[in-house]
This record gives structure tokens, C-alpha cells and sequence, in this order.
């Protein structure tokens, strides 16, 4: 449903959210969108609005709807499109210079007059569209921020005081103030931090809140991290642990379909047995929707993967979710995992991280799975990603020389011979 004015339009849709699997059928219900172009530029953002596919198409149809439901939302797009084009016409009447988010956000009733840093922040994360789990990081960006307002007895300050100072003097607090004592900032979370407010003042330059970005100088110094992940005797000792605790048993099989399989935990406790399909070679695999960047993933499951699986097909904790695996908190997840670790001699403590660095590492790469194919199973959008974990596989290092020399002392061997 679309209204137009010059190069300006106003329409809506209906999208799938994240956890509406199955949606395409008509009886079920999908997200309502509305999207605004004005001058060329486009911007989308859900209406908070659950909508079922019938009743949009009787809603969207050029017939008068005859069924109530169908009614009430046309008259709710109605009202949405309208109260849109009247602030279109008001920029219009002003004179002002104006665009499509500046139109977002005089439909969510924010001020685009005076603007404070604590509003952009608030407007990116209500609006950025970005998945729960990268969201929840942005969240923290914004919890130091208050509190460094709150250290300096303010609520929040105007987008005009923040200068390259002020933000020398956030970036310390955030190094000596962090969230949880017990887990000092590294020097890649404060860059973390500093990426996402950078993004934040991006977006302001975007909404012309402000002419150019005060993070615009702030350079990222990233520290070359290697990832923790297990070798092969060390995840056979993980699988060997006779665990008496329930509990144990359950993490501990998580961790190791994860090492077998590749997924976050996150995108692990989700898998639906949906997502289960029989490849065209016969075999089961894993169709799979990252949680942290939407990149699908197809992976061909192997044999202790199955295996795990079947375990918990029968389990009612799992049956209830319509899920593979019984649900367990991330946290849960993770502080087993360090009794885990403990109870396996591992030097170093577990976190579920580890167990898709070990699939990446000591289960693929390190097996001679092309890197190529390895970064499309991990739903990795730039192969850049995937090579982090070859870079720490001293042993294929090794293996591939080993090749090469071969190689060589047989050219070599032929070169005399001619």
C-alpha cells in the first residue's frame, strides 16, 4: 500500500521476524513494516504490529474489506500513512532540509530540533533493526555512557558538547569503571565500545543532527587475539568425562555438537528439528540462520553429531520447545562449562566460544577441509573471518610444508632424470 508525492512515498509490508519460522503460510502471522523513500533514499522500520497473512491481503486489496479485522487495519495504515505525509508537509512549509529518518523519528514523536547524546543513542538502538544478540552490546555501550553522565552529575548532554575531550574522558571511565569489577575492559572491548559510538555518530551526520561526526577522529588499534579452542586429545577427553550430574551431561553434549556442527550458542539452543533436512547426497544436514548476522549456514552433520542429537529426541524439556536440545542459559552454559574443564585437566578455562574456534580449527581445518568451504559453514560473510583460525594451526603449518617439500624433491627428481 503505497502513497506517493514527487520523491516522496509511503508504503508498508509485511516480513518475517526472527522468530516466525514457518510464516509463509497464510495463516500465519508476520511483522508489519512501513517503509519511507524520500528523495531517492529509503528507510524501513516494524511497527511493533503482528499481522496475519490473509488479513493483509484483504486489507491491501483494492476492494473494500468486508472482514472487520481487515477493516481496523486499513484504518490503521491510514492513520500511520497520514500522520507521516502531514509531517512531510511540514518540513515542506518550513522550508527546512529534511529526509526520510528525519521523518522516522517525527513519527516516533522525537524532537529533530535539539538533540542529546543520550537521544541518538536511544533512537540507533529502537531503530537500527539489528538482532538481539549484537543489540545487547550496543546496550552496554549505553550503560557506560550513562554512567559516565551520572559520574559528572548529568542525565545527558547536548550533541553539540560532545567534542573529541569528552570522548578521551568517556574512554577512560569506560577503562576504570567497568560494568563488572571482576572482568577488567580489555583493549579490544574499549575498541568494541569505541566502533559502536563511531557508528552512533555516523548515524547523527546521516540524520543531520549534526554536520560531522565527533568519533570521526578516533583511530581503532586492535589487539591480534588467537582463539581458545581444544585439540583432538582434549575434545576426546571432554566426550570420554563420565558425568553423574544431569546437568553436566547436558552442557557437555551441547559443547560437543557445537565442536562437531560450528554454531554460536545462541544459534545452538535455537535449532528447531525444522531445521533438520536430508541433503541431496542423502545424508542429514543443518540448515541454520545466524543469530549475530542473519548469514545463513548448511552444514552437513556428522556422525557424533547425529548421535547427540538422537539422545534428546525423546527428551520433554526438548519436545515442549519444538526444539533439538532442552534449553539451557547462556550463563548456566558457561559456568559448567568451567566445572567441565576443571574435571578434564584442560590448562585453561572453557567458555562456549571454544567449541565453534574447535570446529573451526582442530575439526576442519586441521582435517584438510578446504578454508573456503569452512568459512560457508560457519556462515562467515568474509573469508578474512575464517583465516583467524588458520593461523593458529601450527600442525597444518607443518602438514602443508611437509607436502610442499615433497612436491619439490619429486620436481626436483624429475629435473635430473631429464
Amino acid at each position: 500500500m503505497e502513497h506517493s508525492q514527487n520523491s516522496f512515498s509511503v508504503s508498508f509490508f509485511l516480513k518475517v521476524g526472527k522468530n516466525q519460522k514457518g510464516s509463509e503460510h497464510s495463516g500465519q502471522s508476520k511483522m508489519l513494516y512501513c517503509r519511507i523513500k524520500c528523495n531517492g533514499e529509503p528507510v524501513e522500520f516494524s511497527l511493533k504490529k503482528s499481522v496475519m497473512s490473509n488479513v493483509w491481503k484483504l486489507a491491501n486489496g483494492r476492494n473494500a474489506p468486508v472482514s472487520p479485522t481487515a477493516r481496523d487495519l486499513k484504518l490503521y495504515l491510514d492513520r500511520v500513512r497520514a500522520k507521516i505525509i502531514k509531517s512531510y508537509d511540514d518540513f515542506i512549509l518550513s522550508g527546512r532540509q529534511f529526509n526520510a529518518e528525519m521523518l522516522k523519528m517525527k513519527f516516533f514523536g522525537i524532537d529533530v530540533t535539539q538533540h542529546r547524546f543520550c537521544e541518538l543513542i536511544e533512537f540507533h538502538n529502537e531503530t537500527c533493526g539489528l538482532e538481539e544478540g549484537t543489540l545487547k552490546n550496543y546496550r552496554t555501550t549505553f550503560t557506560y555512557v550513562k554512567n559516565f553522565l551520572k559520574s559528572r552529575h548529568s542525565q545527558d548532554v547536548l550533541l553539540t558538547e560532545v567534542d573529541y575531550s569528552f570522548l578521551l574522558k568517556l574512554v577512560t571511565y569506560i577503562t576504570q569503571h567497568p560494568i563488572q569489577p571482576e572482568k577488567p575492559v580489555t583493549n579490544n572491548g574499549l575498541m568494541k565500545h569505541i566502533e559502536r559510538l563511531k557508528k552512533i555518530g555516523n548515524l547523527a551526520v546521516k540524520l543531520k543532527w549534526l554536520r560531522e561526526s565527533p568519533f570521526k577522529d578516533f583511530k581503532l588499534h586492535l589487539e591480534e587475539t588467537t582463539p581458545t579452542f581444544l585439540n583432538e586429545i582434549q575434545l576426546a577427553t571432554i566426550e570420554e568425562l563420565n558425568l553423574k550430574n544431569p546437568m553436566l551431561q547436558l552442557v557437555r553434549d551441547i559443547f560437543v555438537f557445537s565442536c562437531y556442527v560450528g554454531p554460536h550458542y545462541g544459534d545452538t539452543i535455537a535449532i528447531n528439528k525444522t531445521d533438520l533436512t536430508i541433503g541431496f547426497d542423502g545424508e542429514l544436514w543443518l540448515r541454520i540462520q545466524r543469530e549475530k548476522n542473519t548469514q545463513p549456514a548448511l552444514v552437513p552433520l556428522l556422525p557424533k553429531a547425529i548421535k547427540i542429537i538422537e539422545n534428546y529426541k525423546d527428551d520433554e524439556r526438548a519436545l515442549n520447545r519444538g526444539s533439538v536440545f532442552p534449553y539451557v542459559s547462556n550463563k548456566t552454559v558457561n559456568d559448567k562449562l568451567k566445572i567441565i574443564s576443571e574435571l578434564a585437566g584442560l590448562p585453561f578455562g572453557l567458555s562456549f566460544k571454544a567449541a565453534r574456534h574447535t570446529f573451526g580449527t582442530t575439526v576442519t581445518l586441521s582435517n584438510n577441509v578446504p578454508i573456503e568451504t569452512v568459512s560457508k559453514m560457519m556462515g562467515h560473510r568474509k573469508l578474512s573471518t575464517t583465516q583467524i583460525y588458520a593461523r593458529v594451526i601450527a600442525s597444518k603449518v607443518s602438514n602443508d610444508m611437509q607436502k610442499l617439500k615433497k612436491t619439490l624433491d619429486e620436481k626436483n627428481k624429475q629435473s635430473t632424470v631429464a
